[in-house]
């Protein structure tokens, strides 16, 4: 909260000011999954299920991550979208995934 009550919201992350609220529960049986599409959506779901504690495997037809964040990016000066689709590849290396 910002102090006017509101609190803090965000297009990329609905968990913003919420974090606590949405925590992933940890799954009592750790199972392997298999996502299929590597854009925003498909990464995020491997992120969450790495969180719950399952192993993850993505699969993506194309030869690089990021669905739609690598046409909406395509412009120099929407570098912010290009550093969004990186950080979610740097998480998902981190992860294991």
């Amino acid at each position: 909260m910002d102090g006017s009550g509101e609190v803090a919201s965000c297009a990329v992350n609905p968990r913003v000011g919420h974090m606590l609220e949405f925590k992933p529960k940890k799954a009592e049986v750790s199972k392997k999954i298999a996502v299929v599409g590597g854009g925003v959506g498909g990464m995020q779901a491997c992120l969450t299920a790495v969180e719950c504690g399952h192993t993850v495997e993505l699969f993506e037809k194309a030869d690089h991550l990021g669905g739609e964040l690598n046409a909406a990016g395509a412009h120099e000066f929407k570098k912010d979208i290009h550093d969004l689709r990186d950080w979610y590849i740097a998480e998902l290396k981190e992860a294991g995934v």
